[in-house]
């Protein structure tokens, strides 16, 4: 049995039934062990997505799951009409984008593969796309210079005097839009840093795996961001845009306060501890939102403030100032210049009020003006 027969058929598996659960996961492995495949290896390819992107799929089983119970219809074995009937609900009723309904059927054939290949349903998928209405310009409905003015004001300057609390969330913001990273990227940046002619060097923790990393295509494990000395003086007032002055200070500030953990960024009210995702997805937020406190909501109407517009705004206010696509591109570790096109780039406005003077910035690791 432990030799191979070219001559003998394969081995087939007669397929049981089986019953969808409200967790995505235990779902998949139903099926694979219907299909006869051991546990070990059911478990094995349910792991094959990163935790960010299961979190996304489980959130769109959810949805479509309940869609089935709702019509006593089975989630784990829709017939292909159904499946058409509720990418036909996604679009008309909730108002779905195409590419938002293509990850539901992603969602979809993760449990039923038929899913994923079935010609009718990639046509009903094609009429969607000539029916849907023509996309109004992207606008990040925020104004960077807004945010760095504020930035400058007495709450976070002078910045040896800042609490703890505002050096973070302006250091935070600052390499944000220099390096362009996402904020999981933030989290996992280790505390060794080198500061050297003007910029920082910094890289990630080991154990980190970014969310576009594979095998084939590693992410750089070291990177760098450029500061402003090298453009401007210390008494200029643009410094305090400075992403590698900010870092310097923050560095210095939590050298005797860091224990237990190798994380560059910290909690505010226990910095033994590493400051979490979600806690800098929300600084950001909330230094968004009231920076633009003062600004009339005709504006700039802040319906949905989101931490990773900073990335489209980095990447957007480098290209609009004739940053070269391809650098920008390898900057932020995209495979192609599509992934910008198709969700980064954005319509940016500036110079609202007296902010057009704020001087020059670091954004995508290029010093602008």
């Amino acid at each position: 049995e432990g030799r191979s027969d070219p001559s003998a058929p394969l081995r087939s598996h007669t397929r049981r039934a089986f019953h969808s659960s409200s967790s995505r996961l235990v779902t998949v492995e139903r099926r694979l062990r219907a299909e006869g495949f051991s546990k070990e290896v059911a478990r094995l390819a349910t792991k094959k997505v990163r935790s960010s992107t299961s979190q996304l799929y489980q959130h769109r089983w959810a949805i479509f799951r309940k869609w089935c119970l709702d019509r006593g219809v089975s989630a784990a074995s829709t017939p292909v009409n159904d499946v058409a009937e509720f990418f036909i609900f996604l679009f008309r009723t909730k108002k779905l984008a195409v590419p938002t309904i293509e990850g539901y059927r992603s969602v979809i054939s993760s449990v039923q593969p038929g899913v994923g290949t079935d010609q009718t349903l990639s046509d009903v998928l094609k009429a969607f796309s000539q029916e849907a209405p023509a996309a109004s310009p992207r606008v990040v409905n925020w104004n960077l210079d807004v945010v760095l003015k504020f930035l400058r004001s007495s709450e976070f300057e002078p910045l040896n005097q800042a609490p703890l609390r505002a050096l973070t969330i302006k250091t935070l913001f600052l390499l944000a839009l220099a390096s362009a990273r996402r904020m999981g990227e933030l989290q996992a940046i280790s505390k060794d840093v080198g500061f050297r002619s003007g910029c920082v060097q910094l890289s990630y923790l080991l154990s980190f795996v970014a969310k576009n990393e594979t095998r084939a295509h590693p992410i750089p494990r070291v990177f760098s961001v450029q500061g402003l000395s090298s453009l401007i003086g210390p008494r200029d007032r643009g410094i305090l845009n400075c992403p590698v002055r900010a870092l310097k200070e923050y560095v210095s500030r939590l050298l005797p306060l860091r224990v237990g953990h190798k994380h560059l960024f910290c909690s505010v009210s226990k910095p033994s501890r590493p400051l979490s995702k979600n806690a800098i997805s929300f600084f950001i937020r909330d230094l968004i939102r009231r920076a633009h406190e003062g600004v009339p909501s005709d504006c700039f109407p802040l319906y949905r403030v989101r931490a990773h517009d900073v990335r489209a705004v980095a990447t957007s206010f480098a290209f609009l100032r004739n940053v070269p696509l391809q650098s920008i591109i390898d900057t932020v570790n995209w495979k192609t210049n599509s992934v910008f096109a198709s969700h980064y780039l954005k319509d940016l406005a500036f110079q609202y009020g007296d902010c057009h003077s704020l001087g020059p910035v670091v954004a995508t690791n290029s010093i602008l003006n």
